[in-house]
């Protein structure tokens, strides 16, 4: 943009609005750290957790290796015990009968053996587990504090940024007056985003992008800064040498027409 061709209220304005600009993506910036934040402390809470019911796991198998443990001890007992009752019974059917008990009770010892290696096994296993697990977690937590740190340390700078920015603001804001100085105030207050755009050449508004009507058009191009009907922004004119004059605008259905367009449509009809 060529500030010479811009009216001096509205290049002071602009001036405002570039640091408004930076001052909403600071404060957008500001606003959005600590939800980062505490999304990472949330995953730090969540793979803790995760970890925590992990072990809580493998502390059910080791109860559980110790109580199979207890069982085969008790049955080893009880096979003790009919062994030495064998010693005292008189008849056939009855020695018969106590040697099926213990060979009942040595199979499922047997059994239980097996089911406990097995067991023991997958405890050792989970045990590695846990171990490359904890390892993995706390590599993790590290590399998250380490965000956690920068993102603070991003907010710090940030908030430093913004009261010079804002110190800044108030600088510029000293050396505009008048109307076009109250409305732009008043809509940022209102709507807290770009105020004060440019009138498009194919007659849009350069905020909203709607297409204005024909006279709304002429009243900018001629130098009157005019509110949006549409998005309520402060319309202006920036001129440039290779600008339309409104005293050479045409209109075609409700659009602005190029200059060039103009010219070839003279020639035709000559």
């Amino acid at each position: 943009m060529n500030s010479a061709t811009v009216n001096a209220d509205v290049k002071a304005i602009l001036d405002l609005q570039a640091l408004d600009a930076e001052l909403i993506q600071i404060k957008t910036s500001i606003e959005k750290i600590p939800e980062v934040i505490k999304e990472i402390q949330v995953t730090i809470e969540k793979e803790t957790k995760d970890m925590e019911l992990f072990e809580q796991g493998s502390k059910k198998n080791l109860l559980e290796k110790k109580n199979l443990e207890g069982e085969i001890e008790a049955k080893k007992a009880q096979v003790l015990k009919y062994e030495i009752q064998l010693n005292s019974i008189k008849t056939n059917t009855e020695y018969s009968a106590l040697l099926k008990e213990i060979e009942t009770h040595k199979q499922t010892i047997f059994n239980m053996e097996d089911k406990l290696l097995d067991m023991m096994e997958q405890i050792d296993k989970t045990a590695m587990e846990i171990g490359l697990r904890k390892k993995n977690l706390d590599e993790k937590i590290k590399s998250y504090e380490k965000k956690i740190d920068q993102q603070n340390r991003e907010l710090t700078d940030l908030k430093l940024k913004q009261q010079e920015k804002t110190k800044l603001r108030a600088e510029e804001a000293s050396h505009c007056s008048g109307e076009l100085f109250n409305q732009y105030e008043r809509f940022m207050r209102k709507k807290k985003t770009i105020a004060l755009v440019p009138l498009k050449k194919n007659g849009a508004c350069g905020g909203c992008r709607w297409n204005l009507p024909p006279n709304i058009r002429n009243e900018v191009m001629k130098g009157k800064i005019i509110q949006c009907e549409n998005c309520s922004r402060l319309l202006y004119w920036e001129k440039e040498k290779s600008a339309i004059d409104p005293s050479q605008l045409h209109l075609k259905n409700e659009e602005v027409i190029s200059h060039e367009e103009h010219e070839h449509t003279a020639e035709e009809k000559g």
